[in-house]
Order: structure tokens, then sequence, then C-alpha cells
């Protein structure tokens, strides 16, 4: 019964860890999607507003990569938003690696969605946006940086009941194995 009883408490610590971080991820409505040309570059015509606060920024990477090592550095990546004085409103650097999987492809195509940064819009206007993806493995199919509107914070407390059920499993199980000696 006890078995059964963990087994529950850890699939629910992982459900809860996970809904919450999607909850997280997806929150707000999104307002911007611009792709970006090349490896490198500045976009000076990013136009926010306070109403957006809190706004959530991304960098959507889209790759295809030959997975021949255990760890395979796909790419880097430094992203920063300044406002009109030059204020820095996030800058965030970064790097994507996959692992190689025995039963997968060596081959894999994907896109990954980096969270760079949460944040309060200062005042209205346009934004200068300034990126830079350098690949290492991986070939660059598409870039694009994405924000969402008024986004929810991280739920501390349903990530603390997720870890509690998460030890609390552990508990059982290790109790159980000693009563057994």
């Amino acid at each position: 019964m006890k078995k059964y009883l963990a087994l529950v408490l850890f699939m629910g610590s992982v459900g809860l860890a996970g809904w919450t971080f999607h909850d997280y991820a997806s929150s707000g409505e999104a307002v911007l999607d611009r792709p970006l040309i090349g490896k490198e570059g500045t976009l000076s015509d990013v136009r926010l507003d306070p109403t957006m606060s809190p706004a959530r920024a991304f960098l959507a990477v889209d790759y295809e990569i030959y997975i021949q090592d255990v760890t395979n550095d796909a790419y880097s990546f430094d992203v920063s938003l300044k406002g009109d004085a030059g204020q820095v409103l996030f800058s965030k650097t970064g790097y994507h690696s996959v692992k190689k999987d025995d039963r997968g492809s060596p081959r894999e195509t994907s896109e990954m969605n980096h969270i760079l940064a949460s944040f309060d819009v200062p005042a209205s206007g346009l934004y200068e946006l300034h990126w830079s993806v350098r690949p290492q493995k991986a070939k660059i199919r598409g870039v694009s940086f994405k924000v969402r509107r008024n986004v929810a914070a991280l739920n501390t407390p349903m990530l603390f009941l997720a870890g509690g059920c998460f030890v609390l499993g552990i508990l059982m199980i290790t109790s159980s194995l000693k009563r057994r000696r």
C-alpha cells in the first residue's frame, strides 16, 4: 500500500511542478513575435508601454544538430534590451546543449524557447534589442524574439508543495525499506 502511495506522491510532485512551470512560461498575452535575421544584429523599433508590465521576453531558436558526443554544445546567445537613455531593461547570456540518447536518432530538429527575463516597462516608446546567436555544433534554421504582456509570477507555494510531495514519497520508501531489514 505504501509503495502505491509513494508512487502517487512522486507523480503528484512531477505533475504539480510541470503545471507550475508551464503556467509560468505561457501566462499573459503574446504581443510581439519578430523574426531575427542572421547571426547577430540590432532591432531599434521594439515598441513597449507600461500597460504591458510585467512583461516576459523569450528567444526562440529553431535548430538542427547531428548528435555525435555524449554532450553537444548546440549554440550560445547574448540578448539585451535597452531604452532611449541607454538604460538596460535586461541582458541575458546563455547556451543550449543536447545530450545523446542511445535510442534516438543521431539527428535532431527542434525549437527551443529560452526565457530571457521578466521585466517592467518603465515608459512608452521604442526600445532597442541587441542580439547574437553563435552556432557551435548546430545549424540555426531560424531565430525570433517574443514578448508576452501581463504575465504571472512563478507560483512558489505550488513548487514547495511539489517538493513536499517528493520528500514525503522518499520518506515513505525509506521507512518501508528499513522495516524489511
